[in-house]
């Protein structure tokens, strides 16, 4: 809207230099009554200026832009006209009276604006200046308004002075009544207002696990280690070195068929007890020497190595055997 006033502005600043005048707006003087007046005229082909009137059907209809008082003599004017979305600018004759002869061409939306200017000296003509054609596009009651240059300090309605001044001038409207039209003006309808809807509860559902914490925030949680083994001391065989069979049989098992290596606690391979939970057992071949074949060493010392859980006494007999 601003580029488009501007434009105008530049519009008549250029017909008032052509004419040797230089447009100087000038804010209204409100303290004493406006020396001139320009109005819409609803019906440009009826004498005198209607503030009102009825128009059947969509065909185009002629409206007037009048100077009604001219008790300052000017050298030109500028007019904006805005008017509502039931009515659509059709066409415009800028008229030219008492020598207004240096005219620009008019803007037709989204508000009607044009000027026209004297190459000199000043007229106090009263009476049509332009005629200003629209159409109904919609049914119902709509106002021609006749902007002020108060209501726009860029390009609203004034008489202007010899000097380019702008010339105290009062305005007036017209308020056009269409029927016939077949067709209303949209309203715009507020959609509902944006509500924030929170989330649904999370609910638990019946057989589903729950995560509980059993320990204080923070902390390290505890894990459950197996059981520590216990090495229990293995009697030693009385016989000679080399013997098979040991004179006392390990607590808590049967030895083997034909000698072999004492249980711990908790019985095995050969033995018959039953130890308490978690003891490691160690391999009884049965075979009638101490673990039989080298093959049964091999499985013993690696167990043994992996677990680092000798008990002293096995171990004594470990060496024992290796001698």
């Amino acid at each position: 809207m601003k580029f488009r006033a501007f434009g105008a502005g530049m519009m008549l600043a250029a017909l008032l230099l052509g004419g040797g005048l230089l447009y100087h707006p000038a804010p209204p003087t409100h303290a004493q009554a406006a020396p001139n007046a320009m109005a819409v005229d609803a019906d440009a082909g009826t004498a005198g200026v209607d503030a009102v009137r009825t128009v059947n059907g969509t065909a185009a209809f002629t409206t007037a832009v009048n100077v009604t008082l001219a008790g300052s003599a000017y050298a030109g004017y500028q007019v904006e006209l805005s008017y509502p979305a039931g009515l659509t600018f059709s066409a415009s004759t800028q008229l030219q009276p008492g020598s207004m002869t240096l005219c620009g061409t008019p803007i037709g939306t989204p508000t009607y604006q044009s000027a026209c200017a004297r190459s000199s000296g000043t007229t106090t003509f009263t009476g049509q200046v332009e005629t200003v054609d629209f159409q109904c596009a919609a049914d119902g009651v709509f106002t021609i308004h006749m902007v002020s240059l108060a209501e726009d300090a860029n390009f609203g309605t004034t008489t202007l002075s010899a000097q380019a001044a702008a010339i105290n001038t009062g305005t007036a409207d017209a308020v056009i009544t269409c029927t016939g039209t077949g067709q209303s003006v949209p309203t715009d309808t507020p959609g509902p207002a944006a509500t924030d809807t929170p989330p649904p509860a999370a609910t638990a559902t019946a057989g589903s696990p729950v995560a509980t914490s059993t320990t204080a925030a923070g902390s390290a949680t505890a894990t459950s280690l197996p059981p520590e083994f216990t090495a229990t001391p293995t009697a030693t065989a009385t016989g000679a070195p080399g013997a098979d069979t040991p004179t006392t049989p390990a607590a808590g098992g049967t030895p083997g068929t034909g000698g072999g290596i004492p249980t711990l606690p908790g019985g095995g391979p050969g033995g018959t007890g039953t130890g308490p939970t978690g003891t490691i057992q160690l391999p009884n071949t049965g075979d009638g020497g101490l673990f039989g074949t080298g093959n049964a060493w091999s499985v013993l010392a690696a167990i043994l190595a992996v677990t680092g859980l000798v008990a002293a006494g096995g171990a004594t007999l470990l060496r024992r055997r290796a001698q």
